[in-house]
């Protein structure tokens, strides 16, 4: 799903937008602050990213982190693309930062099995509704 139109109407309002940036040595992902988008840079794994010196969020610096998922479920549970980089960097934000899955309404199923830590977004919004974590599906 492409967010770049939300980022940018974001920015319009006055409102500061972090990006993941994940260490290749490492595999530690953190978020930096990007006042413009044109200074990304192509990180290691295809994507573009917020290049090293841009400014570091700091925990109580977010308000909302939109996670990305292949696969969501009404508790929260997510299937992302395997690497674990938002399970093992979300505590450090959330709380009190609020954690949101954006997908396509086809990627909410019934039931996406967890294990131990795995991290579950707060809220899932898709093309056609908006969820707290653990509600129910409409049957």
């Amino acid at each position: 799903m492409d967010l770049q139109a939300l980022g940018a109407s974001l920015r319009e309002r006055g409102a500061r937008v972090a990006f993941p940036r994940v260490e290749p040595e490492t595999g530690a992902m953190a978020f930096h602050f990007v006042e413009d988008t044109g200074r990304m840079v192509d990180g290691s794994s295809g994507l573009r990213e917020p290049a090293p010196q841009e400014p570091l969020a700091s925990h109580g610096s977010l308000d909302v982190i939109v996670v990305p998922t292949l696969a969501v479920d009404p508790r929260g549970h997510r299937i992302g693309y395997g690497a674990g980089y938002y399970d093992r960097t979300l505590p450090q934000f959330a709380p009190p930062a609020s954690t949101i899955a954006v997908a396509f309404d086809f990627q909410l199923v019934a039931e996406v099995p967890n294990t131990e830590g795995d991290v579950a977004v707060g809220w899932i919004v898709t093309d056609a509704r908006t969820l707290a974590a653990d509600a129910e599906l409409p049957r």
